[in-house]
């Protein structure tokens, strides 16, 4: 009895047509959500001067707030309430040039938070300290000059929180503090309303990710391993690799403060990359080599092993940039002239050259191929099927790239849904395609090649040589096939 192939062998086009679009829908969904939805963070801007008309040049009929540069000037601020999910609070400092002149000069500000149980409550001392940046002002008089960062607190400890902010009278401070204006106070943290959006999402794909890798995983039970064609246990990895992805373990770091858990999903969500691209780089070279692969050979150093060492390389310095930059803000969350980046600029400079060259790599093999499946059109089908899904991924993400909307520290609403959803969707439809025919009625479809199946003629000459009926494909019993004879 011939061997039957998987679904992207039997099934007629129109099935995976039907596929794609269903899939490009989702992805216009999640990304609608994303755009239509609540944003990631939500700023309060406050000014020193606290103009009624909104300049930036001291008015004692229009302005009843603080002059900074003036001695013993000190503005305080409460900000709350805040809850678990906020996730995060930060203050950014953006000063003004009260002369309208072009400055660089250093500045030493001084800030004092304090947690507090209740709006009205006693105020508990986290931290006071003085911090020296770079006053940088190009842009004229009722432009703040450039920001930095005063405090950041990654976890939420307190419903309320009070700062005080005050430019310090000492002798070093006192020419540079006669040039400040007005003063922008920009706070930031996580919207609740869309960290409860992630976590339903993240729960979400958790669930049907759990259900499909138990289908997918029940179907093949009867199927010996070494039966199982290449792409069917590089799809049952790669489901598994969804449980990384979803991570059931992320609600833990809103309830547990502390590094662990942010840095557990960031960890997880690398090793799912890493993997994705391993599979990117062997899966093109398997169909173009006609699913021919000397395993024998990696027992001696050969060039396949560059595929998954530079794979690895880029997941370990992704990770060691998103460590660094995590320490560096646990140390000290003010970045400036006075702190050396560089560091951080080599990490993330190594990891975008490993990510380019992954990106290239896989490229060229995908259209190193396109001559074996123009020449075997028995391989058609399978290459398109993982080549449509690949080339979206490796597009999505380089167009986000270039337009800023994908990176480890700024990401928005629409690129974590989208890509969230892209992520997720892209193992399901490989395991659907990979999913083994059986001799029921999607295997007895093969049997009639029509101009929608053109590529199951050398099939359906194999199992017409054995048996012209039904019968050919055994009686009530259903049996699973899927070896890698089947290429």
């Amino acid at each position: 009895m011939a061997n039957a192939p998987m679904l992207v062998d039997v099934l007629p086009h129109r099935w995976f047509y039907g596929v794609g679009v269903a899939c490009a829908a989702l992805l216009l969904g999640a990304l609608l959500l994303g755009v239509l939805g609540p944003d990631t963070y939500e700023h309060n801007l406050y000014f020193a001067y606290d103009c009624k008309d909104d300049s930036h040049v001291w008015n004692p009929a229009q302005c009843s707030g603080k002059r900074l540069g003036e001695e013993g000037a000190v503005w305080l601020k409460k900000i709350g309430p805040f809850e678990t999910l906020n996730g995060f609070w930060s203050l950014v400092m953006y000063p003004y040039d009260k002369n309208d002149t072009k400055v660089v000069e250093t500045l030493e500000v001084s800030i004092s938070v304090y947690g507090k149980s209740g709006s009205t409550a006693e105020g508990k001392k986290l931290s006071s300290h003085v911090v020296k940046e770079t006053m940088l002002c190009d842009k004229g008089q009722n432009e703040p000059c450039w920001g930095f960062v005063l405090v950041y607190e990654d976890t939420i400890k307190y419903p309320w929180y009070e700062v005080v902010v005050a430019l310090p009278d000492d002798e070093d401070n006192a020419e540079v503090k006669a040039l400040v204006g007005d003063v922008a106070f920009e706070f930031s943290w996580y919207n609740v309303a869309f960290i409860e959006e992630e976590l339903m999402m993240r729960v979400s794909f958790l669930i049907i990710s759990t259900c499909v890798i138990f289908a997918f995983w029940f179907r093949m039970r009867n199927v010996p391993l070494f039966k199982w064609t290449m792409e069917q246990r590089a799809i049952g990895f790669l489901l598994l690799t969804l449980i990384l992805l979803n991570n059931p373990l992320y609600p833990l770091q809103y309830l547990v403060a502390g590094w662990f858990f942010p840095s557990l999903d960031a960890l997880f969500q690398v090793l799912h990359a890493t993997i994705n691209m391993t599979f990117w780089l062997f899966a093109f070279d398997f169909i173009r080599r006609e699913g021919e692969f000397d395993f024998e050979g990696w027992r001696k150093p050969t060039v396949e092993w560059l595929k998954p060492v530079v794979a690895f390389s880029f997941g370990l310095f992704t990770f060691g940039f998103y460590l660094w930059f995590r320490v560096a803000q646990q140390v000290d969350p003010v970045f400036g002239d006075s702190h050396s980046v560089s560091g951080i600029v080599i990490m993330f400079f190594v990891s975008a050259l490993l990510f380019g060259t992954v990106t290239v790599w896989i490229l060229v093999l995908m259209m190193l191929t396109i001559p074996v499946v123009l020449a075997k059109t028995d391989y058609l089908a399978r290459y398109v099927f993982v080549a449509v899904p690949t080339a979206v991924c490796m597009f999505s993400i380089i167009g986000a790239l270039f337009f800023g909307s994908f990176g480890p520290v700024r990401r928005t609403a629409a690129s974590f849904c989208y890509f969230y959803t892209l992520y997720n969707l892209y193992p399901w439809v490989l395991a659907l395609g990979y999913w083994p025919a059986s001799t029921g009625t999607l295997a007895r479809e093969a049997t009639q090649p029509s101009e929608a199946t053109p590529i199951f003629k050398s099939f359906h000459e194999g199992t017409r040589k054995e048996d012209s009926g039904d019968e050919a494909f055994g009686g009530e019993e259903d049996e699973v096939y899927g070896d890698d004879d089947a290429l």
